[in-house]
């Protein structure tokens, strides 16, 4: 497999992603403060007219490059440059196979390796079109938490 190609694929347990309000200051051991930045994770997109209210709570959003599990169709798509024009920062976002979907894969004959590398291509492209830098970091979501099933391995690392 060409790892190249999925490099910045990295997976990653998202369960979710608390809203705190504004901006808050935690004190660190050392004394110091560092600053903290709250975002919004939701998988339909809020709409444009939402943003600038949006934008007085939140630093950041979750963006999605595919559907979101459990949805039919992506409504972020083509909403990167107004985000960026209201000053949201990004987490990339790409919907993985659950174990259940790896598996019924499997079984059709598509290996798990085979098929994380094709989806992580798909990732990878998926954001160029959005316009997102080539370096950007896609967090995979894959809905599921627990132990690692090695069918669930052989598709998040290849």
């Amino acid at each position: 497999m060409k790892r190249e190609c999925v490099a910045r694929f990295v997976a990653a347990l998202l369960l979710g992603m608390a809203a705190t309000g504004a901006a808050q200051t935690a004190r660190l051991a050392g004394g110091g403060t560092e600053e903290s930045y709250p975002g919004f994770d939701r998988n339909d997109y809020p709409g444009d007219a939402a943003l600038p209210a949006l934008r007085k709570t939140f630093r950041y959003t979750g963006y999605w490059l595919n559907k979101p599990q459990g949805e039919s169709s992506n409504s972020w798509v083509g909403k990167r440059a107004i985000l960026r024009r209201c000053g949201f920062g990004f987490l990339v976002l790409f919907t993985g196979r659950t174990d259940a979907k790896i598996k019924a894969e499997e079984r059709k004959g598509r290996d798990a390796a085979e098929l994380g590398a094709a989806e992580g291509r798909a990732a990878v492209a998926a954001a160029a079109r959005e316009g997102f830098p080539k370096n950007v970091l896609i967090f995979l979501d894959q809905e599921e938490g627990g132990r690692l099933l090695p069918e669930q391995a052989a598709y998040l690392f290849a």
